[in-house]
């Protein structure tokens, strides 16, 4: 609309003065602001801020321009029209950060709401316009009508002609009548403030425009149309984006324990279940101090945000105070998570084993107090480690207070076959481990079921029944030796498959490493079977790193894409970033570069982290320099 409305605003000013047009014009613009407040929908943002503003702001535009000539003479009118068409760069360089500040002040309503107010400033500055004497034979000499003007009109009308009649050159004045076409375009040609106008918006648009050309551009390949991706620029503060920058959803993490990471990248010369006995549980224990959990859980929210997590499904322990620390620092970050307190009853080390009557008061204490604290994107979940770990009386309750309270529910399920052979003997009633978890009421369309790698096609009809999803945690499942899961299988099944980090029985608390290894493992199961095997693609584990673990938590109605209606979490990428681990070449198109980032990238091309709007990264450095 501000580049489209020229014509009709010209109009306007030419029939009703600069002064009138340019008040309308402040009104316009802020009260298409101001009203952009009240969104609930793309198409009431398209109406606001693209059309009421929109025109608002061509109007002023046209004002603008118009006033310059009025007011200026000569060399003046050259230098005021050039800081009108292109302005003095100060404005370009100071507003991102201005407009960066104010969202996240006051996010990005209140964000519309004073730069509505700022262009209401337009009403003020146009009021005390005073009009001038114009002499108009400049633009356009001997054009104006003498019909309807007022003696004192038409006398300053005479003097302008006269005093261009007795110019040479270019200023000879030529009655309207005589004048052929060619001569006006000449006379046109020959006006300089209209030169170096369109010369400085031939140069300012394409520069303008470049990047959004570029965003528009992958946004439609997320099914988005151009306005809307024109919205999600500005109005969720992508930023000032450069070169082949590009968003994607931000990276959703279905498994991790964050209580692990002390841990991470080292102990992983020993099969699971010694693995826990020997590392896991006596570093779990340590979290039992608070003020070790609070540093400990501070550096793992750390890591996983700066590698664009922005939501993530964490294990704690079995201590209630240090996992609601864990929920603390989440919230104080702004990230998006699930958090569970650990329950385990049985087949423990003795100083990490909760009595059953304790573990279930633990967790409604737990519960409760999430509601409480009223986070703003974390939820409780319940946390069952795994069957080995916990009696059946106790899985029962934990099953009848996450369908009583619609909670999410996450544990473990058929890693290794040790385990597997360990659950059959503690439960020997039951058909299969993932029934042991049915029977407890455990398996519900909120159930994440981490690795999944041995399990049975009756066991997988029944998880594809329940609606449940699985965690693929392919790191880890190498690095500790589990084994390697069929993923395509499950994908064929509709079974609903993320990506978990799963530290540190995996060794990094990066998804873009999940996917690699994802595909790496799908790629070994192709070489062991047959060719009509169809491995995984980038394609296919971005899409497991995204919406894909947005299922599995059952949150793909709020994140995971770019739908309308969702919110914006979000990453934005800078590929070929100094210093990166990325080279970027000429020919490369915009789905070799998305490759390029997810087989090469790292958290260095990771500009901004986005949950719900906010950058999570830039609070995350500020409350580290605080620190």
């Amino acid at each position: 609309m501000l580049l489209n409305a020229g014509f009709p605003c010209g109009q306007c000013v030419n029939k009703f003065g600069v002064r009138k047009m340019g008040i309308c014009a402040g009104f316009l613009a802020s009260t298409g602001l101001i009203l952009s407040f009240f969104a609930t929908s793309i198409p009431y943002l398209i109406t606001t801020v693209g059309v009421v503003t929109g025109f608002g702001l061509s109007l002023g535009y046209v004002s603008i321009t118009t006033s310059v000539g009025e007011h200026f003479n000569g060399k003046a009118r050259f230098v005021a029209l050039s800081f009108v068409a292109s302005g003095s760069g100060c404005g370009a360089m100071a507003f991102p950060f201005l407009l960066d500040t104010l969202i996240q002040t006051y996010g990005w309503r209140g964000c519309l709401l004073i730069v509505g107010g700022l262009m209401g400033n337009m009403i003020c500055f146009f009021a005390v316009c005073q009009p001038q004497l114009v002499d108009k034979s400049y633009y356009s000499p001997g054009l104006l009508e003498t019909e309807g003007m007022s003696q004192q009109t038409q006398h300053n009308q005479q003097i302008c002609e006269n005093r261009n009649s007795a110019m040479n050159g270019s200023g000879t004045f030529i009655p309207k009548q005589q004048r052929p076409s060619i001569e006006k375009l000449r006379l046109l040609s020959r006006n300089s403030p209209f030169i170096v106008f369109i010369i400085a918006v031939c140069c300012t648009l394409p520069a303008y425009d470049s990047t959004l050309i570029y965003l528009i551009e992958f946004f439609k390949t997320k099914s988005f149309a151009n306005k809307e991706a024109l919205l999600l620029y500005f109005f969720m503060n992508v930023g000032n984006t450069t070169g082949r920058h590009f968003v994607v959803p931000g990276f959703v993490d279905t498994h991790i324990h964050a209580s692990q990471y002390p841990n991470c990248g080292k102990c992983l010369d020993v099969g699971m279940l010694s693995w826990l006995h020997k590392y896991t549980i006596p570093t779990e224990a340590k979290f039992a101090e608070l003020e070790f959990a609070r540093k400990k859980y501070w550096k793992v929210v750390t890591r996983v945000i700066k590698n664009g997590t922005t939501t993530a499904s964490y294990l704690a322990t079995i201590y209630t105070d240090s996992t609601l620390e864990l929920c603390d620092i989440i919230q104080s970050v702004g990230q998006r998570a699930i958090v569970g307190k650990v329950n385990m009853d049985q087949n423990s080390l003795d100083f990490y084993t909760e009595k059953t009557v304790t573990s279930v008061e633990e967790t409604i204490r737990y519960i409760q107090e999430v509601a409480r604290r009223k986070y703003t994107h974390i939820k409780p979940c319940i946390t069952p480690r795994f069957a080995g770990n916990c009696s059946m009386e106790l899985m029962t309750q934990l099953g009848q207070i996450a369908q009583s309270g619609k909670l999410h529910v996450q544990t473990h399920l058929a890693e290794t076959r040790e385990e597997c052979d360990m659950v059959r003997k503690l439960f020997p009633e039951n058909r299969s481990y993932t029934d042991i978890y049915n029977d407890a009421g455990l398996l519900t369309q909120k159930t994440v079921l981490a690795h999944g790698i041995h399990l049975t096609s009756e066991e997988r009809k029944l998880i594809r029944l329940r609606h449940s999803g699985i965690s693929h945690c392919p790191n880890s499942n190498i690095a500790i030796r589990s084994g390697l899961l069929d993923v395509r299988t499950c994908l064929d099944e509709n079974i609903s498959v993320g990506l978990g980090t799963d530290i540190s029985g995996g060794y990094s608390s990066s998804i873009l490493n999940a996917m690699r290894a994802a595909i790496c493992t799908s790629n070994t199961i192709a070489i062991q079977t047959n060719l009509e095997y169809r491995p995984l693609d980038y394609k296919d584990v971005f899409q497991m790193a995204t919406l894909g673990g947005a299922k599995v938590l059952d949150m793909d109605d709020v994140i995971g894409n770019f739908e309308v209606g969702k919110e914006f979490d979000a990453l934005l990428i800078d590929p070929a970033v100094d210093g990166g681990p990325i080279d970027v070449f000429e020919d490369d198109t915009i789905e070799d570069i998305v490759q390029k980032f997810i087989f090469l990238g790292d958290d260095r091309n990771i500009l901004r982290v986005f949950v719900s709007g906010n950058n999570i990264l830039e609070n995350l450095i500020k409350k580290s320099s605080e620190a």
